[in-house]
Order: structure tokens, then sequence, then C-alpha cells
């Protein structure tokens, strides 16, 4: 999707002068010349917030028809119609809370493309990140020493629904665990709901990918590669066949991204109270068309639930080989008005740790984790982490297989790491795995083959 960026000088066409508008149709050409024969361009765009006036707009046009006639193009990544080319079936909006915080249902309600978006008005990095860039002294309480890193136009709506639905933080640790949870909840239902709603939804961007310097907003990962909660929401959402809850429908859905067929597979949902009681179950066979997406049944809820209550997804090849999985906190005020509070009385968990000695194979580290819930109660937002044994912070950039995850009472779970061997300069790395509730942080020291 290439065109002008908004807030430049491209765009204060009040500003200009004949001469203006002449360097303009021919940067126009150049941009068109030069990226016309790249194969990831699928749009081009002569507005960004705003379409332009009706002779500037036209001379555009006749440049676009001159240099290439094999793609469509939009006044603008906005809904407004322009003069020449009228409504443009994209969308960005309602601002600010499209680039600050919408809870998963209103994902499910667009079907315009929505060319950027992302509930992420205050994207707080892991604590390890935080402490780095900041002095202790302008840590906690949060101090006007956090404005620089963030935008007053957008971090009071997501401020307000962490708040409101996760309740008002104590502490610095518990701020940067609340957000990751608040992230992966909102991102993941943003994607989800696109791919759900495949091809009645035409598209959405996602802003923004990564951080040009240590911000604590907008961002899948941070400044120093640190993945974010929202980086686990999107990874898990944006899995090729995926099973998912549709939060509109309140209801489970497949989704297919193959261009191939699936049959013989098999789709379970068990639904579980507060404590950790099963309350719902249903298992359904089924296959899918290559590039579907489509409801598989609604959840049957018993009418009185306690205010918090869990959803674990599971998708089984034909095999028996689990290929998706997935796992929602719900409220039982619905999800605008989310009340997760009560996530901070869920009982401490004990967690039993397997790992496997460092393995070192193609210029890649690799680790495998295999993590039981031996508890009665829900382990939430499992988070475990790699760091040098030596100064403690976080060896970056490192791919887990999954993070911030939860397990059901008695659920074993393996997760796999990658970590390029050549970033590692200390003979042992630490492990180290918390949790939201976690009763106690365990650490293990690790050989470097």
């Amino acid at each position: 999707m290439v065109g002008w960026c908004c807030g430049l000088p491209f765009e204060s066409w009040k500003h200009w002068t004949s001469h203006t508008a002449d360097i303009a149709e021919k940067s126009w050409r150049d941009q068109i010349f030069n990226l016309r024969s790249h194969p990831s361009v699928f749009t081009w765009l002569y507005g960004s917030d705003n379409y332009p006036p009706e002779d500037i707009e036209r001379r555009y046009i006749n440049v676009l028809k001159q240099y290439d006639g094999t793609r469509p193009y939009s006044s603008s990544a906005t809904q407004a119609p322009s003069k020449i080319e009228g409504y443009t079936g994209l969308f960005m909006g309602p601002w600010p809370k499209v680039y600050a915080y919408l809870p998963p249902n209103y994902w499910y309600t667009k079907f315009e493309f929505n060319t950027e978006c992302g509930p992420n008005g205050e994207d707080l990095p892991p604590i390890e990140t935080i402490r780095r860039v900041m002095p202790e002294k302008d840590l906690w309480p949060v101090s006007p020493g956090w404005d620089l890193r963030l935008r007053k136009d957008f971090y009071p709506f997501s401020r307000k629904a962490l708040e409101t639905r996760y309740g008002k933080p104590a502490s610095l640790e518990e701020y940067c665990t609340k957000s990751q949870i608040l992230q992966m909840e909102a991102v993941k239902a943003m994607f989800e709901a696109f791919a759900g709603n495949k091809y009645k939804s035409s598209g959405v961007i996602y802003w923004m990918y990564n951080s040009a310097w240590p911000k604590f907003y907008w961002q899948l990962y941070d400044y120093f590669l640190m993945p974010t909660g929202a980086f686990y929401g999107a990874k898990k959402a944006c899995e090729p066949l995926h099973v998912q809850y549709n939060y509109k429908e309140n209801a489970v859905q497949l989704v297919n991204c193959f261009y191939h067929d699936f049959a013989g597979l098999k789709v379970t949902a068990k639904a579980f109270d507060f404590d950790a009681k099963q309350i719902f179950s249903k298992e359904v066979m089924t296959s899918m068309k290559a590039d579907e997406s489509k409801i598989l049944f609604v959840l049957d809820l018993p009418k009185e639930l306690t205010n918090i209550y869990f959803l674990k997804l599971s998708l089984l090849d034909k095999s028996g080989k689990e290929i998706s999985s997935n796992f929602y906190w719900l409220s039982n005020k619905g999800d605008e008005d989310a009340d997760f509070t009560d996530l901070a009385k869920l009982p401490p968990v004990d967690m039993t740790t397997k790992l496997s000695p460092l393995s070192r194979e193609n210029g890649m580290l690799k680790l495998t984790i295999e993590l039981t819930n031996t508890s009665t109660s829900v382990a939430f937002a499992v988070n475990p982490k790699l760091l040098s044994a030596s100064t403690r912070e976080p060896v970056l950039p490192i791919f887990w297989q999954d993070n911030y995850f939860s397990l059901l009472p008695g659920e074993k779970r393996t997760i796999e790491m990658q970590l390029d061997a050549s970033l590692v300069v200390d003979g042992k790395l630490l492990f180290k795995l918390d949790g939201w509730n976690l009763r106690q942080t365990q650490e293990q020291k690790l050989l470097v083959p």
C-alpha cells in the first residue's frame, strides 16, 4: 500500500505554490516508476489522512494512468469521498480510539479495509526494558518522565481500559504484567476478527510493528527487540489453521488460511468457572475448504456464571495431533463492560518445570521446556524468560513458541525457544519463569554448549 505519508508537506496544500504542485506531481511519478514492478505493491494512495484538492487529484490520476494501469488507487487512507474518485472503501477511525483502545467485540463489527489501527495507545514493554531506559526515581509511581514515551492523545484510553478491566496497578511490576495481558487480549481479537470475517472484511493494517526508539505505545516488540503481549496475541491469531472464539456471536470459529482443504478435524471447546470447575464441553468433527472461515457452534453456557470464566479451545488433525489451541478469559458482564479484576483473587499455583539441555543447531541455540500446572487453579499468564546469567538482562532477539499463556489444573505443555548463538557471550544463561499467580518465581542456570 504505497503513497504519501501523513504529516508531510505533500498534504499541506494550502501552503503550496504552482511550483510545489509541479514538484509533487514529479515526485509522484518517480515513486510509481520506481515501485511499480515490486510484487508486494497492491494499491496506490495519493493521499494519506486527507484527500487532495480536485486539481491536484486530477494530476495524480493522470500520472497513474500513464505509468501504471494495473493496480487500483484511492484518494486517501480514510473513508472520506474525494471530488473525483468518491468513496474509497477504506476506513481510518474512529480517531483517537482506533490508535488507543477498543474492546475485542468492536473488531467483529468492522468490515471496511482498516488502513491503520491498533488498540495499544499504552503498550508497555516488559519490565526489563522499562528499567533499562528510565531512571529509578521516575519508575513508580507514574511520573512526568513517562510523558516523553507516551502520546497524550492515546494513552488515557488504554490506561482507563486497563484499570477498569483489570484493576488499578499498585506497583510497576503489576502494571507491566497487566499491560501485557491487555495488549494480548485486544490485539489477538483484532486479527482474529479480520480472519473470522473473511471475505466480508477486506483488510486490516496494524499500527505499528516495532519501535524506532524506546517508547511505551504502538509496538509488537520494543526497541531492544523484546516481544510484548501484543506480539504473542498477533502470533496466535495469525496461525494459518486456527480455532478461535467469536466475541460477537459467542461462538467457536475455525479459520483456514491455507489454499487447500482439510478433512477429519476435531474441535473441542471446554469452559470453566473461576474455580476451574468445568461448566461446558462440546466436541465436533469437521472439514474445512481452502481459504475458509466458518462458525462451528454457539456456546451454550449456564445462565449463572462466575464473574470471570475461562474457555479452552483445541483443534486436532485427523492423526490426533494438536495443531491449534486457544485460551480466553471472559466476563459475565460481556466484553465492552468486562470486569477481570477478580483475576487478582486467583489462588497461587505451583508449576513443575523440566528443561532440556541447551543444544546448538545451525547457529541457533534451542531449548525445550515442559511445564505442568500441579495445582487445582488456573495458572494465568505464565511468562518464561531467558536472561544473561551475569547481567540478568534479556538475551535478544529471542523466539519463544508462545508466552503469557495459561494452563488449566493438571495441564502439561511443552514450549520451545530459539536464539541466535552468536548473540550469547556468557558461558551460562539463566532461565526464569514467572506468571500472574505463580507462587514462586523459578530460576535455573543453563550451560551454553
